[in-house]
């Protein structure tokens, strides 16, 4: 089995640290490799099994290829940065900040570019929506959420759903889940909303639902839902399994 792992943000350089107080103190140099040779990982002593791409019979040639591309297209990105295009204007280019490929459940690249080292964190980014949905599983799994077709609100003890529409109502963990809420909100409501103490309620309530199940809409607020619901769901429990699932 081939898995190849790709961490990439298309507003990495020089944004990369100024959401986050602990990369803040990371050093904020962009890294410029030119010519990359292969070198087989470091074992870590951490449970993962390195070996040599020739050992496993992988086209190295192809593979070193592919690494260098990248380094030269992120290094394009970084130059029509510094010459005035805007993040939004390179979506479609983006930044690769790490490479990892494994083969035959042997580690056998690993790659880092841009500010991005083995030593340094990375902003999770939209890996929390696929760990809050296995949470989800493992708690429904446990029997603390029922199922992925029961409403959010009957996990949601505390919302007064006298001011909340129809298609707020009808909200399911499966469509939170999805990213077919129906919920949207301006960037500039959600932050006012945030601040506020009921701030799922205020999510449900000022929101010009659509029917839920019907529009995917990506957002990163949404899970934020997911994580409060599990959060009143016994969270210790659900936490340590994810971690235990996901790491050992």
């Amino acid at each position: 089995m081939l898995i190849i792992l790709f961490i990439a943000s298309g507003s990495v350089y020089g944004q990369l640290n100024q959401h986050s107080p602990v990369l803040q103190s990371f050093p904020k140099t962009y890294k410029v490799r030119g010519n990359i040779e292969y070198v087989q990982p470091t074992d870590l002593n951490d449970g993962i099994e390195i070996a040599h791409a020739k050992s496993l019979d992988v086209n190295l040639p192809l593979l070193l290829q592919a690494v260098n591309e990248i380094e030269q297209d992120n290094q394009v990105y970084k130059s029509k940065l510094e010459a005035g295009a805007t993040v939004e204007s390179l979506y479609q280019d983006g930044c690769i900040n790490s490479f990892l490929l494994f083969n035959d459940g042997h580690l056998i690249l690993e790659e880092y570019f841009g500010y991005s080292a083995i030593d340094i964190p990375h902003i999770q980014m939209s890996i929390t929506k696929s760990v809050t949905s296995y949470a989800v599983g493992i708690a429904i799994d446990q029997g603390k959420i029922k199922s992925e077709s029961d409403f959010i609100l009957d996990y949601l003890p505390e919302v007064d759903v006298s001011n909340l529409s129809e298609n707020s109502k009808k909200i399911r963990i499966r469509d939170i889940l999805s990213m077919q809420s129906g919920i949207r909100l301006s960037n500039v409501k959600l932050k006012e909303i945030r601040a506020d103490n009921k701030w799922v309620e205020q999510i449900l309530t000022q929101s010009k639902a659509l029917v839920p199940g019907t529009s995917f809409k990506y957002n990163s607020f949404v899970p934020e839902i997911t994580v409060h619901i599990l959060l009143l769901q016994r969270n210790i429990v659900i936490t340590h399994t994810v971690h235990k699932i996901s790491i050992d």
